[in-house]
């Protein structure tokens, strides 16, 4: 049977193919929409869901305190102020950094900075893989006590700044790596002046005596007090170990009230 058909004017065909066009448009819209988030969620979750539990192959290292991993990924090592290129101890820090890390895997911590003004990663490093014959898995801490590089100034990244700052402090106190063979080397900061830490000329006398800069006066701590590990002896300071509880207060310092 033959259909028949009405013919259509001219208007409501440009009707129906405008709207035929304008549904058509919605639906690529969408689905391009669509999957370009799915790509943004995924390659998200790829660069942030594991990034700082899993190992990362070290493939070079441009100067003592960075390093690029996979991806050319730049990691600036956390605190570290190891000298630039052209200044004193340049070469010897780089050495000492790709000696440690170039070619191994590693494993990186971020504190509260995520990235410095240059895009880099802010990181703690720390070998995969302990070296049982070298102090060196924390790779910022071992730069820094053996004087490869210095501290960088008081940052809001808190999580190592006492371990970073108490290793500076030995090293330069002990004119250890740049801090002997270099004229300039860090500034001094303000916030953490250098203190030091000097070590009992007696293995039998460690009791810590002790004189507060905060005015509690002078106190001692035997060893078990809660602040024994924390308290620095400075002889320049007239501080001092003593033998026993009496020396010390014979010395006119007292028990320190965390021992009590």
């Amino acid at each position: 049977m033959p259909i028949l058909q009405k013919k259509l004017s001219p208007n409501t065909r440009k009707t129906i193919f405008v709207v035929i066009m304008v549904l058509l448009g919605i639906l690529t819209v969408d689905s391009f929409t669509t999957d370009e988030n799915m790509d943004s969620s995924e390659t998200s979750g790829q660069e942030t869901e594991d990034f700082e539990e899993r190992t990362h192959p070290v493939n070079s290292v441009i100067d003592g305190d960075t390093i690029v991993i996979e991806n050319d990924i730049q990691i600036r090592l956390l605190d570290v102020d190891a000298p630039e290129r052209g200044e004193c101890y340049y070469e010897e820090a780089k050495e000492a950094l790709a000696g440690l890390v170039e070619g191994k895997d590693i494993l990186i911590k971020k504190d509260v900075e995520g990235k410095d003004s240059f895009g880099r990663l802010l990181r703690y490093v720390f070998l995969a893989e302990e070296n049982p014959f070298l102090d060196n898995t924390f790779i910022n801490k071992y730069l820094i006590e053996n004087g490869y590089a210095g501290l960088m100034p008081s940052t809001q990244n808190k999580e190592y700044r006492g371990i970073l700052e108490y290793a500076r402090n030995q090293a330069r106190l002990n004119s250890v790596g740049l801090w002997s063979a270099c004229e300039q080397t860090e500034e001094p900061d303000p916030d953490h002046p250098l203190e030091a830490d000097d070590p009992p000329t007696d293995p039998d006398c460690i009791i810590k005596g002790n004189i507060s800069k905060d005015g509690y006066g002078k106190t001692y701590f035997p060893p078990g007090c809660a602040n024994y590990k924390r308290t620095k002896v400075d002889f320049s300071k007239g501080e001092a170990y003593f033998c026993n509880e009496e020396e010390a207060e014979a010395a006119g310092f007292t028990k320190a009230a965390s021992c009590k």
